[in-house]
């Protein structure tokens, strides 16, 4: 079979019309690889050519770990291709290959045609939602894939009186990882169960599989996105999620399908988070983040979800580093809690900061102040491994270990008497969030939303919205355009504003579109205008993401700022859109609040 017939019988080369079967007969080539040849190298030059395999077969590695494997028709390399970005993987022949490939020129023109476009390409959506910097496409198989493409069978499941012996050998010859038990409500039973929950607490073959099941079961619909899944498993930590049709149970996804669908996850640096010993085996931590972060800004994937997801992880992580500093210590002698403030407490951080975090812990028993001093210790040494630089922190932020409550009073006089440095205070623990322990935080948050009593206190928090401004001129140009500041001239503003306007309407949500959202659904904000912030918030972080992403190629430091001269006629139509939604937004609030509102 001629090399160009090989090609157009796989996909996406299979619905293309003649024409284009032409142009790739004009420009194929054909590679030979010997076995353990490297195809692409990864942090290499970005590719030139999509890769199409005709014999033998390859894998993407990340240093020892084997991600996905290829084999004859698949394709690799349009990732790095339509990103014009160093490869994510290693791609290495393991056995001998022959290799076709296309080069970047006729692949972009191939990508003229919608059908094989689609195969590559998440589409655009309207200018502020979807006009993410940097975004050309996705690869095959991206986030936004429904997760049942993922099912390749109907579930496997056991009445609830069966045994877990039963369950085992049936595990074992349906070679799956789990089982669904048919009870009321019907509940789930893993391999990890059957180590953890049977053979490591010496129960006996007979054990009613009912007593060991997790129930009620994590589900997700047939249609939630792939990235939709990824965040359940995350935030759930669970390993198999069960997909549902209705009311039925249709199949089920594990973390290892969803690793084989979408190559650069955060599952893969879960996995990586789970296996670590010590502290000293996440040093690499914060570059796999960033690696993953520009993986997924390319796939097309919202900024703000992009923030979940991380989130997530350096929740992990935590989560993690406390486990290693309480197994060297003991157990904590009372409840505590590890609450995060700014940008990781509303999920959004999204490139590695500084530690903006506190232990909060219950009645200061005899030698807890000691203990909590030196867990603080060893989690903050961690983290610095991990990449996150130590904090000098201000206010709260500064003491790294309270009692619930002096913060409980503190909370109040801050509210009470909001001078500016208390206003910083309460602002810090309106964002903050639990990310670990066993210390009811109840208290804290019933003060958080009796907030919003407090008149003098929501015109300081509403005047501190109105603290910086985004750069326009009078004739709504850019000023400055040498050095916008994307933080505090609009990322930061459009955070304060939904802060004032989420707790106005009494709601807790921690994440700036989420309280948007809430504002409007409480009346405190309209729909136009939530949605205006919540669309313009997301395109500053993508903004923002793309320079950060490609000043760490770089070598540099991330900044906050952009030469707006540098952007493209379209991005600085959006930044000044964004610009302008923001001016609105203030505008209005200084109305409400009777306040002053600086700038032109």
């Amino acid at each position: 079979m001629e090399p160009v017939e090989f090609v157009l019988e796989h996909p996406p080369f299979d619905e293309l019309d003649v024409s284009a079967g032409e142009l790739i007969a004009g420009s194929l080539e054909t590679m030979f690889f010997a076995r353990g040849a490297r195809m692409l190298e990864r942090a290499g030059e970005p590719s030139r050519h999509l890769y199409v395999i005709r014999k033998g077969t390859a894998e993407l590695r990340v240093a020892d770990d084997v991600v996905q494997t290829l084999e004859e028709g698949d394709t690799f390399g349009f990732p790095s291709l339509v990103g014009d970005a160093p490869p994510a993987f290693d791609v290495v022949a393991t056995e001998d290959a022959l290799v076709h490939r296309i080069p970047e020129t006729v692949f972009d023109r191939l990508m003229e045609r919608q059908s094989f476009a689609a195969f590559f390409v998440k589409g655009i959506g309207d200018r502020l939602r979807r006009a993410l910097p940097g975004e050309r496409g996705a690869p095959g198989g991206d986030l936004a894939t429904p997760v049942e493409r993922l099912i390749d069978r109907p579930p496997v499941s056991i009445g609830p009186a069966a045994t877990v012996a039963e369950a085992a050998r049936l595990m074992r010859a349906e070679r799956v990882s789990s089982v669904i038990v048919d009870s009321e409500p019907a509940g789930i039973i893993t391999d990890r169960d059957l180590r953890s929950r049977v053979l490591a607490e010496g129960l006996g073959p007979q054990t009613p599989a009912s007593d060991v099941m997790s129930r009620p079961l994590k589900t997700v619909p047939a249609t939630t996105p792939v990235h939709g899944a990824l965040l359940l498993m995350l935030e759930e930590k669970v390993h198999h999620l069960p997909v549902t049709s209705g009311d039925r149970i249709v199949g089920l996804v594990t973390d290892t399908d969803l690793l084989r669908h979408q190559a650069r996850t955060p599952l893969y640096l879960r996995t990586s988070l789970e296996k670590a010993r010590s502290a000293e085996d996440l040093r690499d931590y914060s570059i796999q983040v960033a690696d993953m972060a520009g993986s997924l800004f390319h796939a097309g994937l919202d900024p703000a979800s992009i923030g979940r997801l991380i989130a997530s992880l350096n929740d992990a992580l935590t989560a993690r580093l406390l486990r290693f500093a309480e197994d060297d210590l003991g157990a904590p002698p009372e409840p505590y809690a590890w609450i995060v403030y700014g940008s990781q407490g509303r999920m959004e951080q999204l490139v590695i900061t500084d530690q903006d975090n506190t232990l909060v812990y219950l009645d200061g028993e005899p030698g807890s102040s000691a203990y909590f001093d030196a867990l603080c210790e060893r989690v903050a040494a961690g983290l610095q491994v991990a990449g996150f630089p130590d904090s000098a922190g201000e206010g709260v932020a500064a003491e790294p270990t309270v009692r619930l409550d002096d913060l409980r009073r503190s909370m109040k006089s801050w509210m009470q008497e909001p001078g500016p440095e208390a206003v910083l205070n309460a602002s810090m623990l309106l964002d903050q969030r639990k990310v670990s322990g066993e210390l009811d935080l109840g208290p804290i948050d019933d003060l958080v939303l009796a907030g919003a009593d407090e008149a003098l206190f929501m015109r300081n928090l509403a005047k501190d919205a109105l603290r910086f401004t985004p750069p326009l001129s009078l004739w709504r140009t850019i000023r400055n355009q040498e050095a916008v500041d994307l933080k505090r001239g609009a990322i930061a503003p459009i955070a304060q504003l939904a802060r004032v306007y989420a707790l106005a309407a009494r709601r807790r949500e921690h994440s700036t579109v989420d309280r948007l959202t809430a504002a409007a659904e409480g009346g405190t904000l309209s729909s136009e205008t939530s949605e205006e912030l919540a669309e313009s918030f997301r395109w500053l972080l993508g903004l923002r993401l793309g320079h950060q992403l490609r000043a760490l190629a770089d070598g540099e430091v991330p900044a906050d700022t952009v030469d707006a001269r540098a952007l493209s006629p379209r991005e600085r139509r959006h930044l000044k859109d964004a610009f302008l939604v923001i001016r609105r937004a203030q505008r209005a609030t200084a109305d409400t609040w009777n306040l002053a509102l600086g700038g032109p």
